[in-house]
């Protein structure tokens, strides 16, 4: 089934509100609606689901400030054929049916006040199915049979039929493999996209196959594979222990990209921090002269070549740090969580504050070379918020008073739908990364065809 999260309300405040977060912005007339556009992003129109079923929307906005004064006594409700509704405070909307007959439904969204006399902004129908989880089950195996990716051992497997077997070396990637393309004229872009070295080989394949192969990628850009030392733990059996370096160390031989024992950091989401620590590090002497650094997740699909020709024009190249906001998304700052078993857990003996600071969504973030170095030159003293690197990341470039700026142009599924004009997509499956990759090379629109059963990541079984 579909991996629901909690709802979110996106905000999308206008350009002129993208500034660094400590400029003052201009306030709207007392009484005046800040709200300039609302619509449902999912479910999308036509959709196949079964329960149960998260709404969420998307709100366009003119400035924060006035946003939050004036959602402070609304409420967020969705009426399905004219008869059902639910509704839930704006200030922190949560709206999930459980609960509903099988067939077909005609969803509106709208907002009112504490009395619900009155309705605003209400959108046109969103017409959708919903179905028996055995049916959505079956529905979504037959569409994902084509969507099968070879694993790192059935890779290695294949790969090694096709070759004469390759001595088991470590194979490491030096200053002696990049020195060719290390002037600033060659390289303008370094990537590092964080990965899973051992489970995540299907979603590396995918982006070397796709948006990073080299009949897309621009020439002067360059894509590495953040991987770490390889961990191992829950592979028990030792000749599969063995098959699994094997499969490691030839991948690293035929593409060259992705850095494991290179890096002093282990690969472990419990200090995810690390990884870009230690990337940076070693990227940035072997890149001295590139520009711009992007750190990414390996379930994105980017259109690195229009990423390229926006940084061109942009018009300073230092003290920069831009991605996907969560302040300027959903209004509100984000809060530690405090709940000891949960995921994200930071005590506040660790972090004492209420909220974090305006950060940059992790799946995907642009660092000027200044801010880079810094981070590189410093990563034995800097220290991360637990598995956090996200806001790990904005907390050590406040050290150089350099702040997030937001982009529109940056978007992931947990918290919308695909959107034709973006440059980077997260959350995306395999077939998700190619399905857009086939969308765009046959010259359709990047979201043609879009499945969030297929499309999202962890929702194929």
């Amino acid at each position: 089934m579909i991996l629901l999260l909690s709802l979110w309300a996106i905000v999308l405040a206008s350009a002129s509100s993208s500034s660094q977060h400590h400029t003052r912005r201009p306030e709207l007339p007392s009484g005046g609606d800040p709200i300039t556009s609302f619509q449902v992003m999912y479910p999308v129109a036509g959709a196949i689901e079964t329960l149960p079923l998260e709404f969420r929307v998307e709100i366009g906005i003119n400035a924060i400030a006035a946003y939050k004064s004036y959602s402070v006594d609304k409420f967020l409700c969705v009426e399905l054929n004219g008869s059902r509704k639910k509704c839930s405070p704006m200030t922190n909307p949560s709206i999930i049916f459980c609960e509903l007959p099988n067939g077909q439904y005609s969803a509106q969204a709208f907002i009112t006040d504490t009395n619900g006399n009155v309705r605003s902004h209400q959108t046109s129908d969103t017409r959708f199915s919903i179905v028996r989880k055995e049916v959505f089950a079956a529905y979504t195996a037959e569409r994902s049979r084509e969507a099968k990716e070879l694993g790192l051992l059935e890779w290695a497997m294949q790969r090694q039929s096709e070759s004469e077997k390759i001595e088991e070396t470590p194979v490491g990637i030096n200053q002696e493999d990049v020195a060719p393309i290390m002037n600033a004229s060659d390289v303008f872009l370094v990537i590092g996209v964080k990965t899973a070295v051992v489970k995540n080989f299907d979603l590396r394949q995918a982006i070397r196959e796709t948006w990073a192969s080299a009949n897309t990628l621009p020439v002067d850009v360059k894509v590495f594979f953040i991987g770490c030392a390889p961990d191992l733990t829950e592979v028990h059996d030792d000749d599969e222990r063995q098959q699994t370096r094997y499969a490691i160390n030839l991948e690293k031989q035929t593409y060259g990209d992705l850095l494991t024992d290179e890096l002093r950091c282990e690969d472990t989401y419990a200090v995810l921090p690390n990884k870009v620590k230690e990337f940076l590090r070693f990227a940035t002497p072997q890149f001295a002269r590139t520009p711009f650094f992007m750190i990414a997740d390996d379930d994105i699909y980017l259109r690195a070549g229009e990423l390229v020709d926006e940084l061109r024009d942009v018009d300073r190249s230092q003290r920069l740090y831009i991605g996907q906001v969560w302040d300027k998304l959903l209004g509100r700052s984000q809060t530690p969580v405090r709940d000891t078993t949960a995921r994200y857990y930071i005590s506040e003996d660790f972090y004492p504050l209420h909220t974090y600071p305006a950060f940059a969504f992790g799946p995907h973030y642009l660092l000027s070379m200044d801010c880079a170095r810094f981070i590189g030159k410093n990563s034995g003293r800097l220290r991360g918020l637990g598995a956090i690197d996200d806001v790990s990341i904005a907390l050590w470039l406040m050290t150089m008073q350099v702040y997030v700026k937001h982009t529109a142009a940056f978007s992931n599924l947990r918290l919308g739908a695909c959107k034709n004009d973006l440059i980077s997509l997260a959350d995306l499956s395999p077939y998700g990364i190619r399905s857009i990759h086939s969308n765009l090379f046959q010259k359709r629109n990047m979201c043609f065809g879009f499945d969030r059963a297929l499309w999202q990541m962890d929702t194929i079984t």
